[in-house]
């Protein structure tokens, strides 16, 4: 945009057609220096791969002044409604093995179904504070959704809680979701044939192993560099 922070992020709901689609889809895996310095032109826009978001660390997100966004974000982002526990943000540009991608893909089913299936709590998290958005300009191309609105007492007032997006999305479904978490995932991956439990646990296991292990380097690196640090200042200190 014109004015700061001149980096907004968008929810972008509307596919007129199919090469839209495809370009939208290619804008947000649009990696700034990993798929081009320049940034992906959508009609008078452009854009880069949203990473972290949903986030206001990065960018504020917008969308309709009415509209319930559930946010969904495959970086363990702490302020998002689905998500997945923990993930090497380096998967992103270097994945790993087509088996841990099938389970990483069956962990999204499993979060989105544990997302319908439990209610969050009504009171406002602390977290909330940080979920504010901008309202999207009024020559922008989104119309508020105003669906699901109308027979939901938590949407008085338009308040934007984890309990209003998550009555907003139910009053979406089409059938009933399981409450039970044995049902929320095949017993077999349709294509590989493989068992999707253990194909969660593998992903689930990896990204654990490196996660910790990206953790203690980066402990491991603070540790040596800091005293290396204070004293190279120490020695240029004393002899001035």
């Amino acid at each position: 945009t014109a004015r700061p922070p001149f980096v907004l992020g968008e929810v972008a709901e509307h596919y007129p057609d199919n090469e839209t689609a495809v370009e939208i889809l290619c804008a947000s895996c649009h990696v700034p220096f990993v798929a081009g310095i320049r940034p992906r032109k959508i009609g008078e826009r452009y854009y880069y791969d949203g990473l972290v978001w949903p986030s206001r660390l990065l960018v504020p997100w917008r969308g309709a002044e009415n509209d319930y966004v559930v946010r969904v974000s495959a970086s363990a982002s702490p302020i998002s409604d689905v998500r997945l526990r923990r993930v090497p943000l380096w998967w992103a540009v270097l994945p790993p093995s087509p088996k841990i991608l099938r389970g990483l893909y069956w962990c999204g089913y499993r979060d989105c179904a544990r997302f319908f299936a439990q209610e969050p709590p009504k009171e406002r998290s602390a977290l909330d504070a940080c979920r504010c958005r901008r309202p999207a300009p009024a020559s922008a191309d989104m119309s508020p959704s105003g669906h699901g609105h109308g027979n939901n007492d938590a949407h008085v007032g338009n308040e934007d809680t984890a309990a209003s997006r998550w009555s907003a999305a139910r009053a979406l479904l089409k059938k009933e979701p399981p409450k039970s978490e044995a049902e929320w995932l095949p017993k077999l991956d349709p294509t590989t044939g493989e068992s999707v439990a253990e194909l969660v646990a593998l992903a689930e296991a990896m990204a654990d192993r490196q996660s910790a292990a990206f953790y203690w380097l980066g402990i491991a690196g603070v540790t040596f560099f800091v005293p290396v640090v204070m004293a190279a200042l120490y020695a240029f200190l004393v002899s001035q």
